[in-house]
């Protein structure tokens, strides 16, 4: 890993750059927003700067862990990974990914979320990985269980992106080193 971030055979997972925040409210779709818990449609400028500013405080003070995905041909932002530290003991980190419309079913979010993981646990010196998925996501649920992730209960969680509660599907495992499937 560089400080230009990770690369995979299609795609490199670079640092959120501040820069970022411009292009956040062209790349937040109704389709993303309806699958994530704080993706916003419409997302402002302002909520893009806010988020931006979030993020690189987090990965700053070393409790997060955030990098957006681009596409190594052409250099465009295609997606948004993120792993938050929500507990010290055993230190725990959530996790959670978008991809932009037009990238859907090509084989990313299998390609790079192994690399995310693993890079994500070693910064942040996990030892155990929890996400939350809609229920009805079949294809993050598909991601989660290739990356070892079990299900572990469903129950009714606060989303910001919609203000209300809504049954989510949580997972989680203790993180395993260096045994973690790896991306293409």
């Amino acid at each position: 890993m560089s400080e230009d971030g990770i690369e995979t055979t299609r795609l490199r997972l670079r640092p959120v750059r501040q820069m970022d925040a411009a292009l956040l409210p062209s790349l937040i779709t109704p389709v993303i927003s309806r699958w994530t818990a704080n993706w916003i449609y419409p997302f402002t400028a302002a909520m893009a700067n806010e988020r931006v500013a979030a993020t690189l405080a987090d990965n700053a003070a070393s409790t997060g862990f955030n990098r957006v995905l681009t596409d190594k041909e052409d250099g465009r932002v295609i997606g948004w990974f993120r792993a938050t530290l929500v507990s010290e003991t055993p230190r725990t980190a959530s996790i959670g990914y978008w991809l932009i419309d037009a990238v859907h079913g090509r084989g990313y979010l299998t390609e790079a979320l192994p690399v995310f993981v693993q890079a994500a646990i070693a910064a942040l010196k996990l030892e155990r990985l929890e996400a939350g998925a809609q229920p009805e996501n079949a294809a993050s649920i598909a991601a989660l269980t290739r990356l070892g992730l079990r299900f572990i209960g469903r129950r009714q969680h606060y989303v910001p992106a919609r203000d209300r509660e809504e049954p989510t599907n949580f997972y989680a495992m203790d993180c395993p080193g260096d045994s973690l499937p790896s991306g293409s």
